[in-house]
């Protein structure tokens, strides 16, 4: 006598069980949940880059750093690019764009940082021997940006070496550059503003018949004002919107105000943001990483049985979700006397296998 078949079936990793007529068909896919795709890290070229969201792939983790502002003739510093992070909803397939902003140029006895200007990422000029704005880093789905680092202020010319305005961190306005020391008698030439998160900063007020610096806008830092000799303003950071440029003086050996910083922003539906990155400070170039988060959800399949008119001829369809158990197999009401097998795929432990069940009776 042959023993009844047992209506407990374990199924360990079945994705989905069917039934297409009498015939059999099988689509391997690879068992468990599978590794995410590595992260892609972006340096700077000086033009757009693309990023291509994996297929499977329905969330990102951004990494983003902005352009240093550049030094000027002096060695006086600019300011630092923002920093930050976040998890942000993608589209699968889609072509992300990704900008690296580079640093500022550095001022020269002889030349002006980021000439021409703006540098890459939206970095104002200086002028007069100071330093230019450093760009943004950010990407953007089309054109709608997803987050981005504040670029650094340039730093003014000459002076106590006024040092231009950090960038913004993402969510965070840019800072300001700062104004001169030295003014003879005069009003001080004053640092750009940084950029906020609804307008460009402000550029800097001349100081001793100089030159204003110029205001910043969306994406790009404001230029220096400039000046006699070494007194030109250092400009302002590329960012969600630019820091304003640093304003002139028009004397010789006094200086000029450092850039304001650009703003770093980042999506309204974007989570865990962050203000830091773990080993990045901001200095020098910028840098982008995209760190693939989370898979995408497969909807559920309700179990289900197909009416059958012949009891002992029609074929009955069972549906079965991922992990299927046997106490799913036995909410579908299909009788113990249901054969249910043959259920491997071409390939790896899981996939979608599609199991013939003829409903016939068994023989002792």
């Amino acid at each position: 006598m042959k023993p009844a078949l047992s209506s407990k079936v374990v199924c360990s990793s079945i994705l989905a069980v069917g039934l297409t007529g009498t015939g059999l068909a099988f689509s391997s896919l690879e068992a468990g949940a599978s590794s995410l795709p590595a992260a892609t890290t972006f340096t700077t070229t000086g033009s757009d880059q693309t990023y291509s969201v994996p297929a499977n792939i329905c969330a990102v983790t951004i990494y983003v750093a902005g352009g240093q502002g550049g030094t000027d003739y002096n060695g006086g510093p600019g300011g630092v690019g923002g920093v930050g992070s976040a998890t942000v909803t993608v589209t699968p397939n889609a072509s992300l764009t990704v900008v690296v902003g580079l640093a500022g140029g550095n001022g020269s006895v002889s030349g002006n940082g980021n000439t021409p200007s703006p540098v890459y990422g939206g970095g104002g000029g200086g002028t007069a021997s100071s330093g230019g704005g450093g760009g943004l880093s950010g990407v953007y789905e089309g054109s709608t940006p997803l987050v981005i680092a504040g670029g650094g202020g340039g730093a003014g010319a000459l002076d106590s070496d006024p040092t231009g305005g950090a960038g913004g961190n993402l969510g965070q306005v840019g800072g300001n550059g700062a104004p001169t020391t030295l003014n003879f008698g005069s009003s001080q030439a004053m640092g750009g503003s940084g950029g906020s998160l609804i307008t460009g900063g402000g550029g800097g007020a001349a100081g001793g018949g100089g030159v204003a610096g110029y205001s910043g806008s969306s994406g790009l830092g404001g230029a220096g004002g400039s000046g006699a000799g070494f007194e030109g303003g250092g400009g302002g950071g590329g960012g969600y919107f630019g820091g304003g440029g640093g304003g002139s003086y028009n004397q010789m050996f006094t200086g000029g105000g450092g850039g304001g910083g650009g703003s770093g922003y980042a999506i309204p539906s974007a989570t865990s943001v962050m203000t830091t990155w773990s080993g990045h400070t901001g200095t020098g170039n910028g840098a982008v990483e995209i760190d693939p988060a989370t898979e995408c959800t497969s909807p559920t399949t309700t179990p289900t049985t197909t009416p059958t008119s012949s009891p002992n001829t029609t074929p009955t369809t069972v549906a079965v979700a991922a992990s299927a158990s046997a106490s799913t197999l036995a909410a579908t009401g299909t009788p113990t006397s249901t054969l249910i097998g043959l259920a491997a795929s071409l390939m790896g432990l899981g996939g979608l296998v599609v199991i013939a069940s003829r409903r016939r009776r068994l023989h002792r």
